[in-house]
């Protein structure tokens, strides 16, 4: 059986899917502002859950800059939100 996941949980474990997936990659908040132009103030807000609703084309530029496609990032979240975890290389 499938756990429903909302989006209210995702966008709550948005922060924390993009630090993981910084981190597995390993990359500091500086590399990820070097490869995207996203300021490293702006990325670490984003992973300290003070901002919740970035645009989806900074979301976009940020996928990018990490190697993954915005779809990872999502399913990353899904998980933080109780899905089963997911592999991101």
């Amino acid at each position: 059986m499938t756990k429903m996941v909302t989006f209210e949980k995702v966008d709550l474990n948005f922060s924390k899917a993009l630090r993981r997936i910084r981190e597995k990659k390993g990359l500091s908040q500086g590399d990820v502002f070097r490869r995207s132009g996203v300021e490293r103030t702006y990325i670490s807000r984003i992973e300290q859950g003070l901002i919740v609703d970035p645009r989806i084309s900074t979301v976009v530029i940020l996928a990018r800059a990490l190697d993954v496609s915005v779809d990872e990032l999502v399913r990353e979240a899904e998980a933080l939100a109780g899905e089963e975890p997911t592999s991101v290389k």
